[in-house]
C-alpha cells in the first residue's frame, strides 16, 4: 500500500482536491464503509477565533511547527462517529467553554473517514500531547480505547440475537452504534470478550472496551503514510509500541531495549549524557543513573512546576520524545518516528499530586504490529529459518503482548540468505522452497488479494495459492523515492499451499490472517442486514443506514453505508462458497463503486507448504510483473500458470488502472525471490534513512548498509 502517487497540498478550504483523491491508496478509492478524507473548514478559516495560550515558543495554538519530528495515536475515549471531529472544531473556534483548542491535526472515524482539522501546509501546532505539541502531528481515532466509558444503551445495538453472555465470533461481541443525532453513523463495532486472545496488552482487559475496525486501521495506515512523506516522518516504530512512561518510571529495562533499537540511538544517549556502550553494558550504574533521573532533579517545563510536584516522572524517559534542552526544533536530537500517546505520557499530575495524569492511550486493544506492518514498505521472507532448519511456531505478532517486539523479519532473521539458498530450487513456476509441512508461510508484502484456493481435502486438484498484487515504489529523486510517480505492479504467487484445520464461520489461528478478516467482515454484514429487516421501526438506525459519507462535490465515490454493507455481504458469500468447495475465487477489484477488496498485510499468515506428489519442494513462490523492472537476474518469460482456469478468469477481469490487469497472454517479467527482496529494500531502506536526520559532529551521516538490529536483549 502507499501513500499517494502525489503530494499534492491541501485546498485552503479544507476539503481534500478530487485529484488527490483519486489518486490515494486503492482502498481509500475502495470503501471499507466511509473512506474518504475530508475537513471541518471552520478550523483552518477562522484564526482570530483560535484560543490564545503561550507557554513559551512551543505551545501557541495555530503557529507554524518548525519540525514535525513524530506522529502520535490517539484515541478518543468516547464517540467513534463522524460527529467528533465537529466537536474538535468547536474547541478549536472557542465554541465550547471547556478545553479550548485542545485536539489533533486530524480524526479518523470508526467508519473510516479521515478529517482534516487544520492545515497542514504549513504545518500548524495544536494542542494534543502537551509537551510534544510543538514537534509532533497527532492523529485522534474514534475509539472508547483505554476507558471504561460508555455502557452500551440507547445508541447502541446489539445486533445479534445471542444473549449478552455468548459471543458471536471467538472472543469477540458485535454491536452497532448510533449516533445520538441520528444524521449520520451506523457502525458494526466489535468488543472483546473475557476469552479474547487476539493482539493487544491485555494487561489491561477488562470493562466496556472496543476494538479498532478494519476501516480504522486501513484509513490510518494510508493517512500515516501520506503523512510520513509529507512530513518526512521516518516510518519507525518504539521497539515495544505498548510501553508507557508511568509504567518505566523506575527500571530502565524497557527504556534501554527501546533506545538501543533506534536509528538515532547514539544521538539519543548523547543528548542523555550517557553513550551507546553504556546502554549495551547494562551495567548497574545504567540503572541508577535512571532511578535518580526524575523531575526533582531537572524540571522540564517550568511553568507547570506547581502541578508536578515532583511525582512519578522520569526525565530521562521524557527527552528520548522529546530534547527539551535543545532550543530548536530542527536540532531536536530525540525521536523520530510513530508513537502512542501513552509513551510520552502526560506532563501534568492530578491536582491532588498523588498520581500522573497517564493513560494507556490508544488503549490497548490498538494492533500497533498490524499498524506498523501496514504503514511499512518494506518485503519480508516469506517463512522463517534457522540456520540449520525451518521454524514451525508462528510469529509473535499475531498475538502481540506489551513485552512483544517490533521487528523486522528480514533484516532481524535468525538466518542469512545463503541458508534460504540453500534449500532454494528453481522451477519453470518459480523458486521452490523444500520445507516442513508445519513451516507458516506469510504475505512478502502489503497488496491486495486478488485469486485464491483454499485446499480443503490435500488433494492435488485443490492445491491452495494465494495471488497478491502489490504497489511498488522504487523511482527515486535523489536518494528518496518518488510517490509522485505512479507506482509499478508486482504480483507474488504462493502455490502448494495446505490449509488444516480451517473454519469458514469463526475466526482462527489456524485461519489465515486474510480469512479471518473476511469472516468477521462477512458477519458483521449480515448481522447488520437482518437487524434492519427485523427493526424496520428503529428510525435511527435506518437514517445511518442511508448515510452517504462523500461529500456531494466529490462524485458519490462511496456507496451509503448500508448499501456498502449490502454489496460486501453479496460478493463475500460467493467468494465464500467457492473457498468452501475447494474452489478458487476471484475477489473484489478496487474499481468504483463496488465491494470491498480483501486487502493483504505484510506478514499475514497465509497457509502451510503442501507436499504434493507433483511438487516434492513443497512451496512454491513466484515474483512477476507486466512492467520491467531493474532487478537483477530479471526474466522475460510466459507463466507456466496462465492455462489455469483462475489466471484465465482474472486475466479477464477490467481493473480500473489497465497496468493491475494480468496479462492474458502470460508474458510476464520473472524475479527470483532473493534478488527482488536485496533490491527493493535497498531501495526503501535509503529513501528512509534520510529522513531520520543523523548527524554528527555537525554532519549528516552516512548511511548505513542496513538498519539497526532490532532483536534487542
Amino acid at each position: 500500500m502507499r501513500s499517494c502517487s502525489r503530494r499534492l497540498d491541501f485546498h485552503r478550504s479544507g476539503i481534500l482536491p478530487s485529484e488527490l483523491w483519486s489518486r490515494l491508496d486503492p482502498f481509500l478509492r475502495a470503501r471499507h464503509a466511509d473512506s474518504v478524507m475530508e475537513a471541518r473548514p471552520n478550523a483552518a478559516n477562522q484564526p482570530t477565533h483560535w484560543p490564545f495560550f503561550s507557554n513559551g515558543a512551543r505551545s501557541t495554538f495555530g503557529d507554524e511547527m518548525s519540525a514535525v519530528h513524530s506522529i502520535v495515536i490517539h484515541e478518543t475515549s468516547g464517540w467513534p462517529t463522524h460527529q467528533s471531529a465537529d466537536n474538535f472544531v468547536d474547541q478549536y473556534t472557542c465554541r465550547v467553554a471547556q478545553r479550548q483548542g485542545v485536539g489533533p491535526q486530524f480524526y479518523v472515524s470508526a467508519g473510516g473517514t479521515a478529517f482534516q482539522l487544520i492545515y497542514i501546509d504549513p504545518a500548524r501546532l495544536t494542542w494534543h500531547s502537551t509537551f510534544l505539541n510543538g514537534i509532533a502531528f497527532g492523529i485522534e481515532n474514534g475509539d472508547i480505547g483505554d476507558e471504561n466509558i460508555r455502557p452500551p444503551g440507547v445508541h447502541w445495538r446489539a445486533l445479534t440475537t445471542k444473549p449478552a453472555d455468548q459471543e458471536d465470533l471467538a472472543g469477540m461481541k458485535l454491536f452497532g452504534v448510533v449516533h445520538p443525532t441520528g444524521d449520520e453513523d451506523v457502525i458494526p463495532i466489535w468488543f472483546p470478550t473475557a476469552k479474547y486472545q487476539g493482539p493487544g496488552d491485555l494487561t489491561h482487559i477488562g470493562g466496556f472496551r472496543m476494538l479498532f475496525t478494519e476501516a480504522n486501521y486501513r484509513t490510518l495506515a494510508l493517512l500515516c503514510r501520506y503523512l510520513a512523506e509529507q512530513l518526512k516522518v521516518p516510518r519507525n516504530f518504539t521497539l515495544l509500541p505498548y510501553e508507557e512512561r508511568a509504567a518505566n518510571v523506575d527500571n530502565v529495562a524497557n527504556f534501554r531495549k527501546i533506545v538501543l533499537a533506534d536509528e538515532r540511538a547514539e544521538m539519543i544517549t548523547a543528548m542523555l549524557g550517557k553513550t551507546v556502550a553504556d546502554f549495551t553494558a547494562n551495567a548497574a550504574t545504567l540503572q541508577q543513573w535512571y532511578h535518580d533521573d526524575k523531575i526533582a532533579a531537572r524540571d522540564p517545563n517550568p511553568a507547570l512546576a506547581h502541578r508536578l510536584r515532583g511525582k512519578r516522572h522520569n526525565v530521562a524517559w521524557s527527552d528520548f520524545c522529546e530534547d527539551l534542552g535543545t532550543a530548536t526544533a530542527a536540532n531536536k536530537r530525540c525521536y523520530r518516528g510513530f508513537l502512542s500517546h501513552g509513551l510520552p505520557g502526560a506532563i501534568n499530575i492530578k491536582e491532588d499530586g498523588t498520581d500522573q495524569d497517564d493513560h494507556p492511550c490508544p488503549g490497548p486493544y490498538f494492533d500497533w504490529h498490524r499498524f506498523a506492518r501496514e504503514v511499512w514498505d518494506w518485503w519480508w521472507y516469506p517463512f522463517d529459518l534457522t540456520s540449520v532448519a525451518p521454524i514451525e511456531f508462528t510469529r509473535p505478532y499475531r498475538q502481540a503482548r506489551r513485552d512483544t517486539q517490533l521487528i523486522s523479519y528480514y533484516y532481524d532473521v535468525d538466518s542469512a540468505p545463503q541458508d534460504y539458498e540453500r534449500i532454494r530450487s528453481l522451477a519453470a513456476s518459480g523458486d521452490g522452497f523444500n520445507l516442513t509441512d508445519a513451516t507458516p508461510i506469510y504475505a512478502m508484502a502489503n497488496g491486495v488479494l486478488v485469486a485464491a484456493r483454499i485446499n480443503v481435502d490435500a488433494t492435488p486438484a485443490h492445491t491452495g495459492f494465494a495471488l497478491c498484487r502489490h504497489e511498488v515504489f522504487h523511482r527515486v529523486n535523489g536518494v528518496s523515492i518518488d510517490y509522485d510517480h505512479p507506482p509499478s505492479y508486482v504480483y507474488s504467487l504462493t502455490t502448494y499451499m495446505s490449509h488444516p484445520f480451517l473454519d469458514f464461520e469463526n475466526v482462527s489461528l489456524n485461519n489465515p490472517d486474510w480469512l479471518n478478516r473476511f469472516i468477521v467482515r462477512l458477519f458483521e454484514c449480515n448481522s447488520a442486514i437482518a437487524f434492519k429487516k427485523a427493526h424496520a421501526g428503529d428510525a435511527s438506525f435506518n437514517t445511518g443506514w442511508n448515510h452517504v459519507p462523500v461529500p456531494a462535490d466529490e462524485g458519490g465515490r462511496l456507496l451509503a453505508r448500508g448499501a456498502q454493507m449490502e454489496r460486501d455481504a453479496a460478493e463475500y458469500q460467493v467468494c465464500k462458497a467457492d473457498l468452501r468447495l475447494g474452489d478458487y475465487t476471484l475477489f473484489p477489484l478496487e474499481n468504483i463503486p463496488g465491494a470491498t477488496p480483501v486487502r493483504i498485510i505484510l506478514g499475514d499468515f497465509i497457509g502451510f507448504p503442501d507436499h504434493v506428489p507433483n511438487n516434492p519442494d513443497g512451496i512454491n513462490i513466484a515474483l512477476f510483473s507486466r512492467e520491467e523492472l531493474p532487478v537483477p537476474g530479471r526474466a522475460q518469460a510466459v507463466s507456466a500458470w496462465k492455462n489455469e482456469d483462475w489466471w484465465v478468469a482474472a486475466s479477464a477481469l477490467v481493473e480500473d488502472d489497465a497496468a493491475k490487469n494480468l496479462p492474458a497472454d502470460g508474458m510476464v517479467w520473472h524475479y527470483p525471490m532473493m534478488k527482488f527482496l536485496p533490491w527493493i529494500n535497498d531501495i526503501t531502506w535509503t529513501s528512509e534513512w534520510d529522513k531520520y536526520g543523523v548527524m554528527k559532529d555537525g554532519a549528516r551521516v552516512a548511511r548505513p548498509p542496513q538498519p539497526k538490529s532490532r532483536r534487542i536483549k
